[in-house]
């Protein structure tokens, strides 16, 4: 790529494009594109890193004490709350108000599960 269109890139503030834009007219070559299919394939590449980016300044902006995986979710503690969610992804779960668990009542207020309290008595 000429040093013209890379600072014409830049002062776009299309980096996203000028990463990817060797490999794309390489491509484009290769497959004979034709200009309309090139210019959707770069606009996506540009598209993909502004979402990658955004993401990463929320997770930034968040600021996550820890990173969260599933390790810990064998552990015996957790097992109401598998069980639970095993129930609910099967539709095997009942509700004694006669409204459906996270949903408002007459009183306007949103039940849980009945199921969830067990954790309040730790």
């Amino acid at each position: 790529m000429n040093e013209s269109l890379q600072t014409a890139l830049r002062k776009l503030r299309l980096s996203g494009l000028a990463s990817s834009l060797d490999i794309r007219l390489q491509e484009a070559a290769s497959h004979q594109l034709n200009h309309l299919e090139f210019l959707k394939l770069i606009l996506q590449d540009e598209l993909a890193v502004r979402a990658d980016r955004l993401m990463d300044r929320r997770i930034k902006a968040a600021s996550f004490r820890d990173a969260i995986n599933n390790e810990g979710f064998n552990d015996p503690k957790w097992a109401t709350l598998r069980h639970t969610v095993d129930m609910a992804s099967k539709g095997q779960l009942s509700h004694q108000s006669g409204h459906p668990p996270g949903t408002r009542s007459a009183q306007g207020s949103i039940s849980p599960p009945p199921e969830w309290h067990a954790f309040s008595n730790g």
